[in-house]
């Protein structure tokens, strides 16, 4: 089985409360809000059929961001908290998003209007996971003891 460290619902809405403050937009959150973080946290490692179809790092990170995108858990910011959740969750792992490389705020855009997705969603989570890995830096590559 796979171990990483997680977010969990407390710290996502924390996150968004701080995003709200820095960057401005409605604050609080929807009567369902914690139940709809906390099906998609759980949904990242849930295994279906006995396999999970999120394997590996990139891939759960892609989850995180998809749906936190699209599912509109917050009244305002959701782009905003799906892309900083997805970019702690990998930071948090060991991995840091090269944002010199793209452009990620037209990449949530993009994703937030189904732009380049399919009828297949979990291809499309899934090459979303390819892009985030193609962009991203280990962070202990140069560590020394």
């Amino acid at each position: 089985m796979e171990d990483y460290e997680i977010l969990d619902v407390e710290d996502i809405i924390e996150l968004h409360d701080m995003l709200i403050r820095d960057f401005g937009g409605m604050s609080g959150i929807f009567p369902d809000t914690e139940a709809k973080v906390d099906a998609i946290l759980n949904n990242m490692f849930a295994e279906y059929f006995g396999r999970n179809p999120y394997i590996g790092l990139f891939n759960k990170a892609a989850y995180l961001l998809y749906s936190l995108t699209k599912n509109h858990c917050f009244p305002d910011g959701n782009k905003r908290i799906a892309f900083n959740s997805c970019e702690i969750f990998l930071y948090i792992n060991g991995y840091e998003l090269d944002t010199e490389r793209i452009d990620f705020a037209k990449f949530v855009e993009d994703i937030a209007a189904s732009k380049h997705s399919t009828k297949n969603i979990n291809s499309y989570i899934l090459s979303i996971g390819k892009i985030l890995k193609d962009n991203s830096i280990y962070l202990y590559d140069n560590y020394e003891e």
